[in-house]
């Protein structure tokens, strides 16, 4: 019971500290007019606790967040009123594409964090034109395919490179 009662404890001081780096991250986003509140930086850090136990991972800190936050905040497509909720979907489709991609090994290393985060970025602000539900239903799957296959996700509106690795998740985002 002890046991419980620290990891309890221990839990909710990594949530806090995670909230208040998402919280510090406001200095940046508010230069685009956007910023979020401590409940929506609280619901941020709890939907991102179910997706990394749903993906069976562990983070510190903000992770994947306070990159996505970083590297999104400039984007001509969020605004107050959808800015928490496409966070917590990018951070969804993040590990939707990690899972899908296999981690699989590159030249030099485990593929980067930074590189899938770039390569969602340019698919939502280029083809996908701030559709999340495009960006996890088409050009996610892309980018996973890019990453097993080792070559650079084509964002043009010819390329028709529709199904793939993504399939069976496209239909849950649905849901």
């Amino acid at each position: 019971m002890v046991f419980s009662l620290t990891t309890s404890t221990t839990q909710a001081i990594i949530n806090r500290q995670a909230t208040t780096e998402i919280l510090k991250l406001n200095d940046l986003s508010s230069n685009f007019g956007l910023s979020l509140t401590q409940a929506q930086a609280q619901d941020l850090v709890e939907a991102r606790a179910i997706t990394l136990t749903n993906h069976g991972r562990i983070e510190l800190g903000t992770g994947i967040m306070g990159k996505l936050i970083e590297v999104f905040c400039d984007s001509k497509y969020l605004n107050t009123s959808n800015y928490a909720q496409t966070l917590n979907d990018l951070l969804e489709i993040f590990y939707h594409i990690k899972a899908e991609s296999r981690e699989i090994l590159m030249a030099d290393g485990l593929i980067s964090d930074d590189n899938i985060i770039a390569d969602m970025k340019k698919a939502y602000e280029t083809i996908c034109q701030g559709s999340i539900e495009l960006l996890a239903q088409r050009e996610g799957a892309k980018i996973a395919r890019s990453i097993t296959h080792d070559y650079e996700p084509d964002f043009n509106e010819d390329s028709n490179h529709e199904g793939g690795y993504l399939d069976d998740w496209a239909g849950e985002w649905e849901q």
